[in-house]
């Protein structure tokens, strides 16, 4: 602070601003002196090195349990931050259109004693929403296919980093490069011609495009058939105390999990729902 020689000057900054606890999409631009901008920064101080500590213990039990996974178990990195803008050539050329977005739901699958050969996923649909019923369903094929490539599995161990976008985007990735990777297939088709409007049409250029990646849609009917088993049961449950800064759960039984702040924290607690 006493370095700074013009604390008064006025400056404009960017920065990511949330909104009932959720991170907005774009960035916000706001504008103060030198010393009103200093001053948020050393406010989000604390916060960006426990994330930083976080990002790193995740990072390294995730590598750890790559490499001694055993045959029965099966490592899945997934995300579910990604949209797709549909175009065709001639909306690119044109100052007006009407946006449509499908959702991409990514995997990458590592199989334990295979020789750490993987598996990678795209699971596209035409429903934005991002809530627990959504998450439910893609994990749900995710989890049939696993068990159709592995019949044995006796473990599954899913790993997604929770955590600011910085150390999101520095840490997928895999499911990163997949999800780049069906973008640009899909627009490669579209600068040739191919027409897409919907998440079947995303899929089918995908598909003509590779067989390396599987990619499937997921059907409205699908994410409707999960919220009609479950929503009665998530408006009776307990909720798990301050879940949103649990980085590391593990299934004890049916009703008991095992939460902590990483994955090797030595403070952890059982809860039974």
């Amino acid at each position: 602070m006493r370095k700074i020689m013009n604390k008064a000057k006025v400056m404009s900054w960017y920065q990511w601003t949330t909104v009932g606890g959720r991170v907005l999409t774009r960035i916000i631009s706001f504008k103060g002196t030198v010393i009103q901008c200093v001053k948020q920064l050393q406010r989000k101080t604390p916060q960006y090195l426990w994330d930083v500590f976080v990002k790193r213990k995740q990072s390294g039990y995730f590598d750890h349990i790559k490499e001694n996974a055993d045959d029965t178990t099966v490592v899945c990195q997934v995300d579910y931050t990604e949209s797709y803008t549909l175009q065709d050539q001639d909306q690119i050329q044109s100052a007006h259109w009407s946006k449509k977005q499908v959702s991409i739901f990514t995997a990458y699958i590592w199989m334990g004693g295979s020789g750490w050969d993987g598996y990678s996923f795209g699971f596209v649909s035409n429903l934005k929403k991002h809530d627990k019923f959504t998450v439910i369903t893609y994990l749900e094929i995710l989890i049939q296919e696993i068990i159709a490539l592995m019949p044995d599995v006796d473990q599954i161990i899913f790993f997604r980093m929770v955590l600011p976008l910085l150390f999101v985007i520095i840490w997928q990735g895999v499911v990163d490069s997949i999800n780049g990777t069906l973008k640009r297939f899909v627009w490669m088709g579209v600068m040739a011609g191919a027409r897409c409007s919907s998440a079947k049409e995303f899929v089918n250029i995908c598909r003509r495009k590779t067989k390396t990646i599987l990619v499937a849609l997921v059907q409205q009917a699908q994410f409707d058939t999960t919220e009609a088993l479950l929503k009665t049961y998530f408006q009776n449950i307990v909720g798990v105390p301050n879940i949103r800064k649990q980085h590391h759960i593990n299934v004890l039984n049916k009703d008991v999990i095992e939460c902590a702040l990483y994955a090797t924290c030595k403070d952890k607690y059982v809860f039974k729902f």
